[in-house]
């Protein structure tokens, strides 16, 4: 399984986080749909650290990789040592409703749940780890 892991500290997080998901995929000719993908799913998961991690969270850790070597899939890993918070707990929002009727918020992890394959989440040794799989 080839790896690719990154660690940042820097104030540009999401534009970081991009550069090294862009990266991997590029160089192990990863569908351009899976790219797109996580990219948008990436830029949710980080946004959501930097607001709510309260200032803990110092570096978010990326790692990319390829359970199969097949193009068609890409597993990300991101940890940061933010607040404790498992994002796939939550509910998924309710979408019937009409809109001014509905509670702010929930869309983001609905997002990440409705564009990636596989999802888990481990708390360990005081930080969050959030595992995705994109398969197209």
């Amino acid at each position: 399984m080839d790896k690719y892991s990154f660690l940042s500290k820097s104030n540009s997080l999401i534009s970081s986080v991009s550069e090294c998901i862009e990266r991997f995929c590029q160089s192990h000719n990863i569908d351009s749909d899976i790219l797109n993908n996580a990219l948008l799913v990436a830029d949710e998961v980080v946004s959501n650290i930097k607001k709510y991690s309260e200032g803990h969270s110092d570096a978010i850790k990326i790692t990319c990789s390829m359970q199969s070597n097949s193009p068609k899939e890409l597993v990300i890993e991101i940890a940061d040592d933010g607040n404790q918070f498992n994002p796939l707990a939550e509910e998924n929002p309710d979408l019937e409703s009409p809109v001014e009727n509905r509670d702010i918020g929930g869309l983001g992890i609905y997002l990440i749940k409705s564009l990636t394959a596989e999802q888990h989440y481990k708390w360990l040794e005081g930080s969050n780890y959030l595992l995705l799989t994109f398969k197209s």
